[in-house]
């Protein structure tokens, strides 16, 4: 695959609906269940892009995902 997608909060049955619609356009999704800022830094370190639900963005976490090339 060419690009990553986390999703930030498992909270839902399954992610079938947004796993087709990212693998049309060379992305994996990866679900995660982050509930903490250093959860979410861990997830996102190589992610392209990033399905939040309640897990904290912060600053932080943005500018480890600015900084994956592509």
């Amino acid at each position: 695959m060419q690009y990553t997608v986390v999703v930030s909060d498992n909270r839902h049955r399954d992610y079938e609906i947004e796993r087709s619609i990212l693998e049309e356009c060379g992305a994996e999704l990866i679900v995660a269940d982050c509930k903490s800022e250093a959860q979410l830094l861990e997830a996102c370190r190589n992610a392209d892009g990033v399905l939040l639900d309640l897990a904290p963005m912060t600053a932080a976490v943005a500018q480890v995902m600015a900084s994956v090339p592509g």
